[in-house]
C-alpha cells in the first residue's frame, strides 16, 4: 500500500477505536498540564462552564441578601466557572463580563481590574468601552483607598 493509503487507513481506524471521538494530544510538558481541547469542542465545553457559572450566579443571587457566607462561596465558585469558560474560549464575552461583575461583588478589585481590562479587548461600542473604563477607575480608586496610596 501507499503511504497516504495508510495513514488514511490508520486515521478510520483510530476513529472507530475512540468510538467517532478525536481529541487532542496533551499540552507540552511545562504548561498547565491541561488537555488541549480541539475548537470545535472547547466552544460547546465554554458554553456549558459559562451556562453552569450562570446557574450558581442565580443562586448566589438568591441568597445574597439573607445568607452573606453562602453568597460569598457561591459568588466564588461562579468566578471559577467563568474563569474555567474564558480559558477553554477566550473570546466568548459573556464569561468575563460575569467575572467582573462577581470579582466586584466580592469588592475583589485588584481583580476586577483584571477581568475588566480583558473585557475591555473583546468590547467595541463607545458605551462599552468607556464602562470598562469607568470600571477600572472606580476599582483603582477603590485599590488606593483601602492601601492608602
Amino acid at each position: 500500500m501507499k503511504p497516504a493509503i495508510n495513514a488514511v487507513i490508520i486515521f478510520f481506524f483510530s476513529i472507530q477505536l475512540t468510538g467517532g471521538c478525536i481529541s487532542s494530544p496533551p499540552s507540552p510538558a511545562g504548561k498547565s498540564g491541561k488537555t488541549v481541547i480541539d475548537p470545535v469542542n472547547a466552544e460547546k465545553s465554554a458554553d456549558q462552564l459559562y451556562s453552569e457559572g450562570m446557574d450558581i450566579l442565580e443562586k448566589r443571587l438568591s441568597v445574597q441578601s439573607s445568607n452573606n457566607k453562602e453568597a460569598m462561596e457561591l459568588n466564588r465558585r461562579a468566578i471559577q466557572k467563568f474563569n474555567e469558560a474564558h480559558e477553554l474560549d477566550a473570546s466568548l464575552r459573556d464569561p468575563v463580563f460575569f467575572a467582573s461583575e462577581c470579582t466586584m461583588f466580592a469588592r475583589d478589585y485588584d481583580q476586577c481590574m483584571v477581568w475588566t481590562k480583558k473585557l475591555e479587548k473583546l468590547e467595541t461600542s463607545e458605551a462599552e468601552l468607556a464602562f470598562c473604563k469607568e470600571r477600572i477607575a472606580y476599582c483603582a480608586k477603590k485599590l488606593r483607598s483601602t492601601t492608602g496610596n
